[in-house]
Parts: C-alpha cells; structure tokens; sequence
C-alpha cells in the first residue's frame, strides 16, 4: 500500500472512531487486562472490516504463478492470507515480490 493511499485509510479509521462515540456507553464488554471495548469501538471495527475488504481487488489464480499463504493467529484471533507470486520473483526478497491478493 502507499502512504498516501495508507494515510488516507488512516484518516478515515480515525473519523469512524470518532462519529462512532454517540452509542450506549453502558454498553460494555469487559476484555483481558481490564481492557474495556464499549460498542462504539466494535461498530468502528465492522465498519473498518467493510472497509478494508471492498478497497481490495482479488486476483484471479494464474498457472505460472506461485501460491503463498501467510498466517497469523494469537490466543483470540487468526487471520490468513493467500497471495500469488511470478514464479521467476521467488529468488527476490519478499518485500521486492508482486504478490496479487487471492483470499482472506
């Protein structure tokens, strides 16, 4: 991602946080560590979720490409992403490779 385009994303996360403070406040989930996510914090992150998922473009599989699946878990959550690579960029540092995005 740019930085603009990740400046904007951030620019946009912050306003939805922000607008989202008018809801319930005795509506409260009480987390680990004394940590307290109140619902405004979870409609920020449903609307950050859409977000995130309509600004991405799947890939269609290509033959010649080579899969690459990323994970990424904790104690509460997991996450998965699987990308496609040319077959010729394996050699390059991953960071240098064109990874076309095919599933979350």
């Amino acid at each position: 991602m740019d930085s603009m385009l990740f400046q904007r994303v951030l620019i946009w996360i912050n306003h939805l946080v922000v607008n989202s403070k008018g809801l319930e406040a005795n509506s409260r989930i009480s987390l680990v560590h004394g940590v307290t996510w109140m619902a405004n914090h979870d409609t920020a992150f449903s609307r950050i979720k859409e977000f995130v998922a309509s600004a991405v473009t799947l890939a269609h599989p290509k033959q010649d490409y080579e899969f690459c699946l990323f994970t990424d878990a904790s104690d509460f959550h997991w996450g998965i992403i699987l990308t496609q690579v040319p077959k010729k960029q394996l050699k390059v540092s991953m960071h240098d490779q064109e990874h076309e995005p095919l599933a979350f």
